[in-house]
């Protein structure tokens, strides 16, 4: 790789930033779609809170020029908008793969989740870390109910749930750090939710049609190109033909002039 190489800044999402090691496991098949043609520079996140996180991502970006493009999951959307405030000309693009609005996680979003993750959301209330507990919660945040019946067959169904078995327990085990009590509150529960500006550049937001995180995701006063997929908040996980096209598609749009 040479140094005239374009940067592509990747902002992981909440449960999987705090080591370079652990986001690059998160990104690892953007990273693998882009590592030929980019210089790719994986943002990890310190502190407690969400503009820790923006300062600690500043630090360290200091030294990348401006007019790089970024790719961001989930709450890295909301790290890249306080990143931009400080700095609205590193940006030349910005893809949000299920990627937040601007108002962090809708109240109908924390409403649904209670029903379901009651004991995380009382724990980070008081203060503790928000974490997944169970292989359920796990399940219902990333992944959308497979069909009863697969248009492939009884074998193309039982491969795919057994895909993703292992990978909703490799997530449970091993991939879903607890994330700090205050940046998650500030994103999701009303009346704390943190709004930050719109990010000043063109952006393109792949949503996912079944992601729980993003029901009717508008992204206002954005300067965006929506574009709705099949899949759920995990796709960003997957190596399947969806995933790999959306892929595609944001790196025919980086090019666009």
């Amino acid at each position: 790789m040479t140094e005239t190489c374009p940067v592509l800044i990747l902002f992981p999402g909440a449960w999987g930033n705090r080591t370079t090691e652990l986001a690059t496991w998160w990104l690892r098949h953007v990273i693998n779609h882009f590592k030929d043609e980019y210089q790719i520079v994986v943002v990890t996140y310190k502190g407690t809170s969400l503009n820790a996180y923006v300062a600690s991502a500043l630090t360290q970006l200091k030294d990348i020029p401006d007019g790089s493009l970024a790719l961001c999951y989930s709450m890295g959307a909301q790290i890249a908008r306080g990143v931009a405030t400080q700095r609205p000309k590193l940006f030349k693009r910005v893809a949000l793969f299920s990627g937040l609005e601007r108002g962090g996680v809708r109240v109908i979003v924390f409403l649904r989740a209670l029903t379901f993750m009651l004991v995380p959301m009382l724990r980070t209330l008081i203060g503790r870390p928000l974490m997944l507990d169970t292989d359920e919660q796990v399940r219902r945040v990333f992944f959308q109910p497979l069909p009863r019946v697969h248009p492939r067959g009884i074998v193309e169904l039982n491969r795919l749930t057994a895909g993703r078995n292992l990978l909703m327990q490799n997530l449970l085990d091993q991939r879903l750090i607890p994330e700090p009590a205050w940046a998650m509150l500030r994103l999701f529960l009303p009346g704390l939710r943190q709004r930050f500006p719109p990010l000043p550049c063109p952006v393109m937001a792949i949503i996912p049609r079944n992601d729980f995180i993003l029901p009717g995701a508008r992204y206002p006063r954005e300067q965006i190109k929506r574009v709705e997929v099949g899949g759920d908040h995990s796709l960003i996980l997957n190596e399947h033909n969806l995933a790999i096209d959306q892929l595609r598609r944001i790196a025919t749009w980086f090019l666009t002039t």
